[in-house]
């Protein structure tokens, strides 16, 4: 859930913009429902090609408080390729409408229209990113470097122990005490000392 402060970076980037949509024309004429939805369904796409099941992690991160760590560095990642895909939707869409209008240039009334259906594609990316994409990628890297590391703690195991004969045997892995240090020492002087004597 994103802070106070977040919550009004926001709403300020929202009142910039629609302040400057407003100071050239209508507000409405800067958006196309119908656009706006195949950049953000290209962006998905895009997203989902490049991070592959790190956008699992993505979502398990948004739907769940307490993820751990790798889980929150796979969603940043994840929402990183989502981005991107947003700004390179945009500028495919763009030279899409770019070619189109290349292709109708005997027809003079249409080129102001097709202008801008040529910009909006750019438009939307942009807003995209601005609104959804950089605050969720910071939100989720900032989480990540909040939430401490998985530690792996070394195991220390006993050294086998010893029989009269010398031959180890097998035994539980399990933290080894001063005390059986010191019957394995025992033990193994004991062979030693029978081993230089000569005795069976």
């Amino acid at each position: 859930m994103l802070d106070p402060t977040r919550w009004l970076g926001v709403l300020g980037c929202v009142a910039v913009v629609a302040g400057a949509m407003a100071l050239g024309a209508p507000l409405p004429s800067f958006f196309d429902p119908a656009g706006l939805a195949l950049v953000a369904l290209g962006a998905l796409a895009g997203g989902a090609a490049a991070a592959g099941r790190d956008l699992g992690a993505l979502g398990a991160a948004l739907g769940r408080r307490g993820a751990d760590r790798p889980t929150l560095v796979r969603a940043a990642t994840a929402a990183a390729a989502l981005r991107r895909s947003t700004w390179v939707v945009g500028i495919v869409f763009t030279v899409v409408h770019g070619i189109h209008i290349t292709r109708n240039l005997d027809d003079p009334a249409a080129f102001g229209p097709s202008l801008t259906v040529l910009l909006l594609p750019l438009l939307h990316a942009g807003l995209l990113d601005l609104l959804l994409a950089s605050p969720l990628v910071t939100r989720l890297r900032l989480a990540a470097l909040a939430t401490p590391a998985p530690t792996e703690t070394p195991e220390t195991t006993a050294p086998p122990a010893l029989t009269e004969t010398g031959a180890p045997t097998v035994a539980a892995r399990s933290p080894a005490t001063p005390a059986e240090l010191d019957a394995a020492l025992d033990t193994l002087r004991r062979i030693r000392a029978r081993q230089s004597s000569g005795a069976p």
